[in-house]
């Protein structure tokens, strides 16, 4: 049976884990036959180097996404000296269309600009010209509708439960030099009950190469100890979520979304207000998140950031 005193390795930049009954996936696989309904049919994928990047909706005639999904982000400014760059995107429906920045906001990777976290793209050549409402208000428990190409499958508990073990096998075998794999059968009930591990969840759980130090380790053997990779990442298809407004962050402009959950690849996508009777209204911009499984932060539930269309609604209606 596995200790918990062996466990050392990781601790410091992967948290402990949680029961798999604390996780649940609140996101769902959207339908083809729900492509052509709003708010959905505003979303589009943004490509770069040959797969999905992040995600961007459209608003009155403009591509809306995060900042940090631009190249090389941190040093643009989005003034007069601006060099113009065009990106690639696919609409649900496998269109491809390209678009040029013509305007994005401060961020450069440090927490007091998160609300420059936004970037405005418009299309070259021709495209969708509908026009969609902007929110006058955003209020605390407004129920918002989020879809994106998040990296990860949609997860059953089955799913969380098996990650958590496999990767509690692979602690283990790190930690005392055993190939990977030998504690694939492990029995783990015992430190997966422990009193320390009934919150956290696995964060910063990344596919391979994607640079988080424990978890980067983890899935890159995760093979040895049964799961399979190429199936949990998944950015093909488009993934949808109703989640609530809370707060704004320690009164600033940026909003959080409680009850919610996001991946890598959702970056940039709409958050929706729901007004009733199939309306919405745009609300604003996915930008941060935290890469959970288990626990009840399960899937970024809890840490969700996303910048309100007050902070850049000006540049939005400006015409260029």
């Amino acid at each position: 049976m596995i200790r918990w005193g062996l466990l050392a390795v990781c601790v410091m930049c992967v948290p402990m884990v949680a029961m798999a009954g604390d996780a649940a996936d609140i996101r769902r696989y959207l339908t083809p036959p729900e492509y052509g309904n709003a708010p959905h049919k505003y979303v589009l994928k943004m490509m770069g180097d040959g797969r999905v990047k992040c995600t961007s909706n459209l608003v009155n005639g403009k591509f809306v996404t995060a900042k940090h999904c631009l190249n090389n982000y941190t040093n643009k400014t989005c003034t007069n000296d601006m060099v113009a760059e065009v990106y690639e995107f696919q609409s649900l429906s496998g269109d491809s269309v390209t678009a040029k920045l013509i305007e994005c906001g401060g961020y450069d990777g440090t927490g007091g600009t998160l609300a420059g976290d936004w970037a405005i793209l418009e299309p070259v050549g021709e495209s969708n010209s509908e026009l969609v409402t902007v929110c006058d208000n955003i209020d605390n428990g407004d129920t918002i509708v989020m879809t994106g190409f998040g990296k990860l499958k949609v997860l059953t508990s089955d799913d969380v439960q098996n990650y958590i073990h496999a990767y509690l096998r692979f602690l283990f075998d790190a930690q005392t030099g055993r190939p990977m794999g030998t504690s694939r059968d492990a029995n783990v009930d015992e430190l997966y009950q422990r009193g320390q591990a009934s919150k956290k969840g696995v964060q910063e759980v990344r596919s391979p190469g994607d640079g988080a130090m424990c978890a980067t380790d983890f899935m890159d053997n995760a093979s040895a100890y049964g799961i399979d990779v190429d199936a949990w990442f998944d950015n093909s298809e488009p993934k949808t979520r109703k989640c609530s407004v809370a707060s704004t962050n320690d009164g600033g402009d940026m909003r959080w979304l409680q009850d919610c959950n996001a991946w890598m690849g959702d970056s940039g996508a709409g958050v929706w207000k729901d007004m009733g009777d199939g309306n919405y209204c745009f609300a604003g911009v996915l930008s941060q998140s935290k890469d959970h499984v288990g626990g009840t932060n399960s899937i970024g539930r809890g840490s969700i950031q996303f910048v309100p269309v007050t902070v850049f609604q000006s540049s939005l209606q400006n015409d260029t």
